[in-house]
């Protein structure tokens, strides 16, 4: 734990090194009120997710820094990222830039099946805002799959004694880090309300 970064970190042990931890209530207030204003400008332009039906605004990454200086809060944790790695898997990972950024919007029935991001290095969410009736829902889940609203990770096939998928269920000023190159999907949930988180790619 790194006592510098609120709510330290945690991780899988597993293949991949998907990364957890915490921003401050401070990054993230602030944060929240940006993509508030985003979300009201009208000539922002809307697409799907992938294999999707929610709501995806692509961002300037340039135009997000303007109002708030989102990677320089950031760093910190993505500093911790890569000392974590070294520790654990003996690699480093150089600096990387933020080369594209989006800001997701989850209702009910949707889902964003399995996937990968091209060209890029890490990848990074940061959840905004996880409505109650979904930590309800989730709670509820009486079973060993992945609840509703869970993110899953995925890595080499299913096969005995081995641990292939990492699910859970995120909270909000959680910041996952993890390869971009590693399989992940966002599981549907069915209560009412909006999840709210934004990605980005790093490379």
């Amino acid at each position: 734990m790194n006592n510098n970064i609120p709510g330290g970190y945690s991780f899988p042990y597993w293949g991949p090194f998907i990364f957890r931890t915490k921003v401050s209530r401070t990054e993230l207030t602030w944060i929240s009120r940006f993509i508030d204003k985003k979300h009201q400008n009208k000539s922002a332009k809307d697409k799907l997710m992938i294999g999707a039906t929610g709501k995806e605004f692509n961002v300037s990454w340039e135009w997000l820094k303007s109002s708030v200086d989102l990677m320089k809060d950031l760093q910190p944790y993505f500093n911790l990222y890569r000392e974590a790695h070294f520790t654990y898997y003996n690699r480093r990972i150089d600096n990387v830039d933020c080369i594209s950024s989006w800001i997701n919007f989850m209702k009910a029935g949707e889902v964003n099946p399995q996937h990968t991001h091209n060209d890029c290095t890490l990848s990074c969410v940061l959840y905004l805002k996880v409505p109650k009736q979904l930590k309800k829902e989730n709670a509820d889940h009486n079973s060993k799959s992945a609840g509703p609203g869970c993110i899953s990770f995925h890595y080499s096939e299913p096969r005995e004694h081995s641990i292939t998928q990492y699910s859970l269920f995120p909270e909000e000023r959680d910041l996952l880090i993890f390869p971009s190159n590693v399989r992940h999907e966002v599981l549907p949930f069915k209560s009412k309300g909006q999840r709210i988180s934004i990605g980005a790619n790093f490379k």
